[in-house]
């Protein structure tokens, strides 16, 4: 029986696989996330068919749900609706043969509708669908892998790499409040509480906050996290032991 494996793999490739008891396959998507820059206005997307099968590659840009920003959140950015995408993908959908490679091409034809004093958050989904006849007494799904999808205004002040030296954190007893002062999303990975790792962190919005029971109800809080960049590498650790005045961390020594 045939079934699907998805691996990610950080700062490197996203790969949407088919494995059987022939051996492994699967499509190759070029990056974990994809920064489309206000003065490009287009990107291409590298796609790979590495199996010794076809692939129906089917691509669609929605709006982000939030999902990555639970918790209580303040002035979080209303992106647009799907109804009102700024985005196109081509081709939506196409055959990608065994051993063949493809572009995608992704173009904002109305991005100037987007807020222009920060960063809008959109998902870009890859289908691999099988395109050959299955065999008897088998099963073919198809996975969709979703990337994070930033549109990124020409002008922006500071630099997106630093944006996560800049948190301001605050402690309201077992509350943080975390706070972002950069027009950039900033990523919380790989963090931990008092040396325990808190799962799925999630991201913090240009200009806002959230606020989330992460310390304990008594005794210390020291908070250590990372973020990733544009192209989904890992940046140096940074900490902070908040207090009830709100402060900015300090990079951990190596």
């Amino acid at each position: 029986m045939n079934t699907f494996q998805h691996s990610l793999i950080v700062g490197v490739i996203a790969t949407v696989g088919l494995f059987s008891t022939q051996g492994h396959a699967g499509l190759v998507v070029g990056g974990t996330r994809f920064v489309l820059s206000g003065a490009d206005h287009s990107k291409s997307v590298g796609v790979k068919n590495t199996g010794k099968e076809a692939f129906l590659v089917k691509s669609v840009v929605i709006a982000d749900t939030g999902a990555d920003m639970s918790g209580s959140v303040s002035d979080k950015p209303g992106n647009a609706s799907n109804s009102d995408m700024p985005f196109v993908i081509t081709p939506p959908l196409f055959l990608l043969g065994a051993g063949k490679s493809s572009q995608l091409r992704l173009e904002c034809l109305s991005c100037q509708t987007l807020p222009a004093d920060r960063e809008s958050l959109y998902r870009l989904g890859i289908s691999a669908i099988p395109g050959g006849k299955p065999a008897a007494n088998s099963v073919q799904l198809a996975v969709r892998s979703t990337f994070k999808l930033f549109y990124r205004p020409a002008g922006l002040p500071g630099d997106a790499i630093h944006a996560y030296e800049q948190l301001q954190w605050k402690r309201q007893g077992a509350n943080v409040v975390v706070r972002n002062p950069t027009p950039y999303y900033v990523t919380l990975f790989d963090m931990n509480v008092n040396n325990k790792p808190v799962r799925n962190a999630g991201m913090v919005a240009p200009y806002s906050t959230r606020t989330q029971p992460w310390c304990p109800t008594a005794g210390g809080c020291d908070i250590k996290w990372q973020s990733l960049n544009d192209f989904g590498g890992i940046s140096p650790a940074w900490s902070v032991s908040p207090t009830a005045v709100a402060m900015a961390g300090n990079a951990v020594a190596k």
